[in-house]
């Protein structure tokens, strides 16, 4: 088997303009590496112990996983990959529902439900997750109203599962559907 060079694939074809002592084969295997790095945005180091969140909801409905357990279960990938969970727990934030407590405008119901991440551990220890309702927030101290109302969002970016599962997540949608 012989390989055609650059030099003489830009000879036969006016599409590819390149001249170099390269192999087609070297040539693909650039254009391949150059996929890959495009698709995952970079460079990607993927940790199957690392935890990522699975769902984002009130009433136990926060689930954290690992990349591991997300890569052994390929019929959840695209669900979980398309996760976004800092802009689903910013609806369930104490100051987007519980605007009179925080200060933030708006009425709120007492039974309206509030969902926050508190600590992170450093992404493989289990995140430390609480649920309570606006009546509750109303009835606490001012620090705690101030701390619960001003809760860091970014944190849950640690736990975005396209992020930190990258590899899994990146996988053509035909390898992660059971079929």
């Amino acid at each position: 088997m012989t390989f055609k060079t650059l030099t003489q694939v830009a000879q036969s074809s006016s599409t590819i303009a390149i001249q170099s002592p390269y192999t087609m084969l070297n040539f693909l295997l650039l254009i391949i590496f150059n996929l890959v790095i495009s698709k995952t945005d970079g460079f990607c180091d993927e940790n199957t112990n690392d935890r990522i969140a699975g769902n984002v909801g009130v009433g136990g409905q926060t689930i954290f996983a690992t990349c591991g357990q997300l890569a052994a279960n390929p019929q959840h990938v695209r669900n979980v990959c398309s996760l976004d969970p800092r802009s689903e727990a910013e609806g369930l934030s104490p100051a987007v529902r519980c605007g009179e407590t925080c200060g933030s405008g708006g009425s709120q119901s007492p039974n309206s439900p509030i969902l926050g991440l508190v600590g992170s551990g450093d992404g493989r220890q289990r995140p430390v997750v609480f649920e309570r309702n606006c009546g509750w927030l109303a009835d606490q101290p001012r620090r705690v109203i101030d701390k619960m109302c001003s809760l860091d969002l970014d944190l849950w970016d640690l736990f975005a599962p396209s992020r930190v599962c990258c590899q899994t997540c990146s996988l053509p949608s035909d390898l992660t559907t059971p079929g």
